[in-house]
């Protein structure tokens, strides 16, 4: 009998055929198709033996993808029978095969060593690991014939017209280290198969030294799979072992590897941190690496990779438990505040991003008034996470300086005599965002400006001064606006300059490659000129009035409804300079301006309760309804609706 799934298979003649094929797809369904036919390999041994001899044949092939599809198809024969014999002539095929040139087959023979290793335990990497560990030592530097072997690529590469490469002093961090990454991944496959029973391999501290000096290693890929490779040896290690030789040496690779400056490098040391407190909590020490640990994971629950956020915050419930994280970060402090602000002091801005939103986490859920952790956190810690937000302040990167806005914002809320000495500081630099380039930046900072001005209340001079001026610089706006400079994208990986100028970069050199592959951080941490990164977060030009005045509608929204009595007659007062900012229409950026005005109508209304009335504002509605700028009219019919209605609408 002839099952309906059987029937359904290809002829194995086909599918013994296809192995060798040229082409992935073809060679992939013949794969997938000697799994399907694994209950008949159990049963038949005549077939058995026929598919295991055409495998063995196409790994003497001369072509990668014969030996590829030789390997996968082998994998799936030791996966579904039991032929020691076939095993064990394996294990030789192994040796010949995890060095070949293709890189493509030196993976196929890591999953090879998974199922073997499941079969056969230990004696699979007592038979291979030797060679295996000796080519990854032999292999860990890359000597001057390879830099030879690269230059000579390279310029095979280059027209007869273009400039020839020079030697490097150590090849950079993306390039290929021969078969070393492959060689790893053999490791993990041996270590995941053979599970517990991989245990005395670890005990004696060779491998764990291997893994130690690959996870620090130049090339990130190879930093990648040691990481994956330490995550399986937290999830193989009996508990005793992993407490007394592993979790010691793992902790402060662990710490780097959160840190790292490749994302995918991040989240492999993510996965392993994971792991490692599973690990960690059945051995009971889980407590012990808290200090080391858990600053790190905190910070990865805000970064800007979606693998490496999502799965941190995933791993941040399962470690903090039900309690939440707050009492852990209190307990360790010290160590918490160090973190953020070498965080916010990094080269590459996502972690100063990072950096700053963790701190504002911590200033407005652990350290504010209501906490119950209020009074755990003194004076020292707070002034160092301040001046780490100041330095933010200035970034040249606006993302960073928007979430330092925000941060400084509640800090200031929050904790304001602590802030007092930077009050000058504070407010010259939320007056410069109000102007920005960026609109996040502008509406944020009204944010954030007005929680600061509901605190330091002799700041009101200023800022109404301030709010007089910029409603009025509308007028003064070139008939020539603009929402982001003329530029021409003659950059490094097509950024934009400013016309007129050039790039100054830096030979790429013996320096520091990043996850996006420049070969400089994406931005400086201070304000000047061409960074060289691949990020255009450090736009800027001169201020545009338009702009200008938006940033004081925004700020005027968000103060309206605070105002105090003997302030608010000088706010509703500016209403008419709002009405007659809406009227200028000269240049061609007016509309976002009416936008605007017309987003913050309703809360302005609203927030001067019965003080103000925005009927002055109903006829030039009406005209933007009816005017040929579509999104312009949808957001004027919003605004006219609210303020009919008497306010905002519900969120």
């Amino acid at each position: 009998f002839i099952s309906p799934a059987m029937a359904a298979l290809p002829p194995i003649d086909d599918v013994l055929r296809d192995l060798a094929e040229t082409t992935t797809l073809a060679r992939q369904r013949a794969i997938t198709a000697v799994e399907q036919y694994g209950p008949t390999l159990a049963e038949d041994e005549a077939l058995r033996k026929r598919v295991e001899a055409r495998t063995v044949e196409l790994m003497d092939s001369e072509t990668w993808e014969a030996k590829h599809g030789g390997l996968w198809a082998a994998a799936a024969v030791v996966a579904a029978t039991d032929s020691a014999e076939f095993r064990l002539a394996l294990r030789g095929k192994v040796l010949e095969l995890f060095r070949d040139t293709d890189h493509r087959v030196r993976e196929a023979v890591a999953g090879l060593l998974l199922p073997l290793s499941k079969k056969d335990g230990r004696a699979v990497f007592e038979a291979v690991g030797p060679s295996i560990l000796g080519a990854v030592r032999q292999e860990f530097q890359r000597d001057d014939a390879d830099k030879k072997e690269f230059l000579e690529k390279k310029n095979a590469a280059v027209l007869e017209s273009g400039p020839l490469w020079e030697i490097p002093d150590a090849l950079h961090d993306t390039e290929g280290w021969r078969s070393l990454e492959t060689s790893m991944k053999c490791i993990q496959a041996m270590m995941t198969g053979c599970h517990v029973e991989f245990t005395p391999c670890l005990a004696d501290g060779q491998i764990l030294a291997l893994l130690e000096e690959c996870a620090a290693h130049l090339n990130r890929f190879v930093r990648e799979i040691a990481y994956f490779a330490l995550q399986v040896v937290c999830e193989t290690c009996e508990a005793t072992v992993f407490k007394d030789t592993v979790a010691p040496r793992l902790a402060p690779l662990l710490q780097k590897g959160l840190k790292d400056n490749w994302s995918q490098t991040r989240f492999a040391a993510s996965t392993a941190t994971r792991a490692f407190f599973n690990k960690a909590a059945e051995a009971g020490v889980a407590e012990d690496y808290h200090p080391l640990l858990l600053p790190g994971m905190c910070l990865n629950r805000h970064y800007v990779a979606e693998g490496v956020r999502v799965y941190s915050q995933e791993s941040w419930k399962q470690v903090v438990g039900p309690q939440g994280g707050a009492r852990l970060l209190v307990k360790h402090l010290d160590q918490v505040v160090a973190a953020f602000c070498e965080a916010v002091r990094q080269p590459n801005h996502a972690v100063r991003e990072a950096g700053c939103k963790c701190i504002e986490e911590v200033i407005t859920r652990v350290a504010a008034p209501q906490s119950p952790f209020h009074d755990q956190f003194g004076a020292e810690n707070l002034k160092k996470l301040l001046g780490a937000l100041l330095e933010a302040f200035d970034d040249e990167s606006w993302p960073v300086r928007d979430y330092a806005s925000l941060a400084l914002g509640s800090f200031v809320e929050d904790f304001p005599e602590v802030c007092a000495s930077e009050k000058e500081s504070l407010m010259r630099h939320w007056l410069e965002q109000l102007c920005d380039n960026v609109p996040s930046l502008r509406s944020n900072g009204a944010m954030a400006f007005t929680k600061a001005v509901k605190v330091y209340v002799d700041w009101w001079p200023h800022v109404a001064d301030h709010l007089r001026k910029a409603l009025g610089e509308v007028k003064n706006q070139p008939e020539v606006s603009k929402t982001f400079a003329n530029y021409t994208p003659s950059g490094p990986f097509s950024v934009p300059v400013r016309n007129g100028e050039q790039w100054n970069v830096p030979e790429p050199i013996n320096q520091t490659m990043y996850s996006c592959g420049s070969l400089a951080p994406k931005t400086h941490k201070k304000k000047h000129g061409p960074s060289g990164g691949c990020m255009n977060c450090n736009v800027d030009r001169p201020q545009q009035p338009w702009e200008a005045c938006e940033g004081a509608i925004r700020l005027l929204t968000e103060i309206a409804p605070w105002a105090l009595l003997e302030h608010r007659a000088e706010v509703v007062e500016m209403m008419p300079l709002v009405r007659a900012a809406f009227d200028v229409d000269h240049f061609p950026h007016h509309t976002n301006l009416k936008q605007s005005i017309c987003e913050c109508l309703p809360r302005l209304q609203d927030g001067l309760q019965g003080d103000f009335s925005a009927d002055m504002f109903v006829p030039a509605l009406e005209q933007c309804v009816s005017g040929s700028h579509r999104n312009l009219a949808i957001v004027a019919g919003d605004a006219l609706q609210a303020l009919r209605a008497g306010g905002p609408p519900a969120a």
